[in-house]
C-alpha cells in the first residue's frame, strides 16, 4: 500500500476537515429547525430523544427546550444503598449515577422521563422500587416516569402498586421472529403476553415500531382498553422532513401510542 505523500496530506486534510465542519453544522442546522418545530406545537412530550445516556447530551437536549428524554438505566447496591446508574451496555456498577443527570435538570420542569431499567429482576425489585420512591421525594418523578423493563416475573406490579407507570418492553427478536409464523403461533403468544400483563398490573407495553402490526392484530384486542404504548422508531431530528414523515404515519395517528423515541444528533 502506497502511503500518501506530504503534499498529498496537505491538499486531503483540509478538505476533510472542512466537509466534517459543513457536515456537523448542516445537521446541526436541520434538528434546530425541527427541535422548534417540535417544541412549538408542544409535542415534545410524545416526539422524545432516544438514548440521552451522556450529561453532555442531556444539557443540550434540555438547552434546546425539549424536556423529555429516554434513558437507559442500570439498578446496583453498594454498601447498603441502592442507586440507578446510567448506560445502555451490560450493567456497569463505574457508570454514572442518575441521580446527577436530574441534578442537572432540576432547573427545568420535565415533561417526561422514560427509564429503560436494563437488569430488574426478582432479587433487586424491592430495593429498586425503594430506590425510585427516594428520587420521587427529591425531583417528583412520579407522574412523568415511564419505568420499563423486560422483567417477565410478577414481581414487577409492586412498582406499579407505588403508582409509577410502569411497561413491559416487548422482546423485539423473539416476536418479530414469531410475527413471520403461523397464526396459531402468533395467537398463541399474544394470548401468553396478556396473561403476563394482566399479572403484572403494567399500563403499557413498549416496543420497536417492526412489531406494530403484530400488536394491533393480535395482542391489543386482548388488552384493556386502558393499556397504552411507547415506541421508538428510526426517525433522526436531523434529516429534513423528519417531522413530517412522522405525523403522518399511522402509528402516529394511534391514539394508544403516547411516546415515540427518536433519534438526536449531539454531543456523546
Amino acid at each position: 500500500m502506497k502511503i500518501p505523500g506530504k503534499r498529498t496530506l496537505l491538499i486531503v486534510l483540509p478538505f476533510f476537515v472542512l466537509l466534517t465542519a459543513v457536515t456537523y453544522y448542516h445537521k446541526n442546522l436541520i434538528q434546530s429547525f425541527n427541535v422548534r418545530k417540535l417544541v412549538a406545537a408542544g409535542l415534545d412530550d410524545r416526539i422524545v430523544p432516544h438514548q440521552i445516556n451522556d450529561l453532555d447530551r442531556l444539557k443540550a437536549v434540555i438547552g434546546d427546550d425539549v424536556l423529555s428524554f429516554e434513558i437507559d438505566v442500570s439498578i446496583f447496591t453498594v454498601e447498603g444503598r441502592t442507586e440507578f446508574r446510567v448506560g445502555h451496555g451490560a450493567p456497569d456498577p463505574n457508570s454514572p449515577f442518575l441521580v446527577n443527570y436530574l441534578e442537572a435538570t432540576r432547573w427545568r420542569v420535565l415533561k417526561k422521563l422514560w427509564l429503560d431499567v436494563k437488569n430488574l429482576d426478582d432479587d433487586n425489585i424491592d430495593s429498586a422500587t425503594a430506590a425510585l420512591e427516594r428520587l420521587d421525594t427529591r425531583y417528583g418523578i412520579r407522574q412523568i416516569a415511564i419505568i420499563e423493563s423486560s422483567m417477565t416475573d410478577s414481581g414487577f406490579d409492586k412498582i406499579a402498586a407505588r403508582g409509577f407507570h410502569t411497561s413491559y418492553y416487548l422482546p423485539t427478536r423473539e416476536l418479530l421472529a414469531i410475527s413471520a409464523g403461523s397464526e396459531p403461533e402468533k395467537t398463541a403468544e399474544a394470548a401468553k403476553l396478556a396473561e403476563q400483563l394482566k399479572r403484572q398490573s403494567v399500563s403499557a407495553v413498549s416496543f420497536d415500531l417492526r412489531l406494530y402490526s403484530f400488536v394491533k392484530d393480535y395482542l391489543e384486542p386482548l388488552l384493556d382498553t386502558s393499556a397504552v404504548y411507547h415506541v421508538w422508531e428510526s426517525v433522526k431530528l436531523w434529516e429534513w422532513g423528519a417531522l413530517d414523515d412522522l405525523t403522518t404515519s399511522d402509528y402516529y395517528r394511534d391514539p394508544r401510542v403516547k411516546t415515540i423515541l427518536v433519534r438526536y444528533w449531539g454531543p456523546g
